[in-house]
């Protein structure tokens, strides 16, 4: 039932603040209703209290940076090029990792095939597995196709400075298609 003595007292026997704190036990839960724990060990179990030590030396200190961009484009051009607006700059520490997504919704108004590609960039180079492709085949049908959402992801560990990660866009011929609603966010764990 919360903290006892390690060495119960006969009833009557007299009790001293020095006994107390050198002899306790926690045999139970304790609800801080709010308040802070003091002096408390370094955690063993995973539902035991955590230090600010323990946390700090984890790497579990939430998010260092984040950073959010939209962008858009009418009459895409054949080849790869930055998206109009989508980048963003953040700083990173040694061992820290970068999730970086974008998404969009590309519109494809060629009459029987057409395709959108997005892909992901860290300063000029590009990172590897996330070119992501949304369209249709020839003989697909006449008339405009609207994509609802084309996305890539990547987690990346760059290591320490300051880096601009891109949307990079392209479409199947140039002008054939556009892509709205367009957002690269990164977020930059502590």
């Amino acid at each position: 039932m919360g903290i006892k003595h390690k060495t119960p007292k006969a009833p009557g026997e007299e009790g001293f603040a020095a006994e107390w704190n050198d002899e306790h036990l926690i045999d139970s839960d304790i609800n801080f209703n709010f308040f802070s724990g003091i002096n408390v060990g370094e955690p063993i179990n995973p539902s035991d209290i955590a230090t600010k030590n323990y946390v700090d030396t984890q790497g579990v200190g939430g998010i260092a940076d984040y950073g959010q961009s939209q962008f858009s484009e009418i009459d895409l051009s054949s080849s790869y090029h930055d998206a109009p607006g989508g980048s963003v700059t953040v700083s990173v520490a040694s061992g820290q990792k970068v999730l970086i997504i974008a998404s969009c919704s590309p519109y494809i108004y060629t009459e029987n095939h057409g395709y959108v590609w997005i892909q992901l960039r860290r300063n000029s180079t590009d990172l590897s597995g996330t070119e992501k492709r949304a369209g249709q085949e020839y003989g697909g049908g006449p008339g405009p196709l609207n994509i609802h959402t084309l996305s890539t992801q990547y987690l990346d560990i760059p290591g320490s400075g300051t880096f601009t990660y891109k949307a990079r866009i392209r479409g199947q011929s140039s002008g054939d298609n556009n892509v709205w609603y367009g957002l690269i966010t990164v977020i930059v764990f502590g």
